[in-house]
């Protein structure tokens, strides 16, 4: 049965591998680095202290470091030495030779589970519950859902590491929001916790703070916008200001 599963994710793989070309094999790449999304985890960390406070905000930042490091350290400490499979581009693996490889990135030695996905699922969840708006969880996913296919596009994960990694990153990040939600309460809004509440730091007012309009001013014109607009606007302007970067230099080329 394990040979079996592990053979379709073989084959899975070789399968979205194989569509590829010029400009998303440079798009790709620069998605999958982790420095291109600084502005989102600033507007993140931005639009909580917006809707919360600070106090709130550096416990989150926290909880997020925490639940982001658990997620990290259980897949490469933990499993990665004890399944010991190879990334699908590693020059011993037999499929390397079908592998699309871009600018000779092949990743480490091992890649069960993935290091990006746990990471990423970590994160989108503990921001997630923290917000528990449908439309920010959609955008804040589908983040983590394309950072977690650029590491099967760039040839070091199978789905099956990615799906792994996202699974784990999902307990961590639920975890640490559950014991960061208890601090909150105990901290900030000097509470104790009864059987009626939530595990939210915010229980009956949730819907209210959520809801608060911001206006801006541009050229002007009010603009108004939720604190949970930033990062979803952040994401947006990050893929078309990478996509914008990476075509540019081949259309001057033409």
């Amino acid at each position: 049965m394990i040979d079996w599963m592990i053979e379709q994710d073989e084959r899975l793989f070789l399968f979205l591998n194989s569509a590829h070309s010029q400009f998303l094999d440079l798009f790709i790449y620069w998605i999958s680095s982790r420095i291109v999304w600084v502005p989102l985890y600033l507007s993140l960390l931005y639009a909580v202290f917006l809707t919360y406070g600070w106090r709130t905000m550096l416990i989150m930042a926290v909880a997020a470091a925490v639940a982001v490091a658990a997620a990290d350290q259980l897949t490469a400490t933990i499993l990665r030495p004890t399944f010991e499979r190879l990334r699908p581009g590693h020059p011993d693996n037999p499929i390397s030779p079908l592998v699309h490889i871009v600018n000779n990135y092949r990743g480490g030695h091992y890649g069960f589970p993935s290091c990006h996905a746990s990471n990423t699922f970590a994160g989108a969840t503990l921001v997630s519950l923290i917000f528990r708006v449908k439309r920010f969880s959609f955008f804040i996913f589908a983040w983590a859902l394309l950072v977690s296919y650029s590491r099967l596009y760039l040839g070091v994960h199978y789905p099956g590491d990615l799906l792994a990694g996202g699974i784990i990153g999902f307990a961590c990040g639920s975890s640490v929001y559950a014991a960061a939600s208890l601090i909150t309460i105990f901290l900030i809004h000097r509470r104790g916790v009864t059987k009626k509440m939530k595990w939210t730091y915010i229980d009956s007012e949730i819907d209210r703070i959520i809801s608060q309009n911001y206006k801006i001013h541009l050229f002007g014109k009010a603009i108004t916008y939720r604190a949970t607009n930033i990062p979803e606007a952040v994401i947006l302007l990050t893929i078309i200001i990478t996509a914008l970067i990476t075509i540019l230099p081949q259309i001057i080329r033409l």
